[in-house]
């Protein structure tokens, strides 16, 4: 049975390439948003289709300005096919988030001494202190979000 589903997801990733629906609450879109949120999916490895309307989108990003010392991102789940995204402008964090809404986790927990925490933190883009610059993505992760992108992609449509 399981040869079967593994079967299947793959020949369902071979021919539907399929983009996620993305809508970006009015606030704060502008092309210097579209850009972050292009680049941040960029490190996934994944499509974004934009879309007018926020109904017809599976995950919606607002950005917004942190408290000092607040956190900088976060994803929420509402039903089966949406997700919410919560980013600060930066293409790191926005794909960092962008992750989380398309099934990645934290490749480790935070230490609970700061000082340890800085010697365990990795350049992967889950790592749960995103990093500053160049981060990487295994190609592990890359088909969890392959997977999870086609089922969101196409869950609307059942609906």
């Amino acid at each position: 049975m399981q040869r079967a589903t593994s079967l299947f997801l793959l020949l369902l990733l071979f021919f539907c390439s399929c983009a996620v629906p993305i809508y970006v609450l009015p606030d704060t879109d502008t092309p210097e948003a579209r850009e972050t949120i292009k680049e941040g999916a960029a490190y996934l490895d994944v499509k974004l289709k934009f879309v007018e309307e926020k109904d017809d989108a599976v995950i919606t990003i607002q950005f917004y300005k942190p408290q000092p010392g607040g956190v900088c991102g976060e994803e929420v789940r509402s039903g089966t096919c949406m997700r919410r995204v919560r980013s600060c402008n930066s293409s790191i964090t926005t794909g960092h988030e962008i992750g989380h809404a398309l099934g990645l986790k934290h490749v480790r927990k935070i230490h609970p001494d700061p000082e340890q925490d800085k010697k365990l933190r990795t350049d992967n883009l889950m790592d749960p202190i995103a990093p500053a610059a160049n981060p990487t993505v295994t190609d592990e992760q890359k088909t969890i979000v392959k997977v999870y992108a086609t089922g969101l992609a196409t869950c609307k449509r059942h609906l």
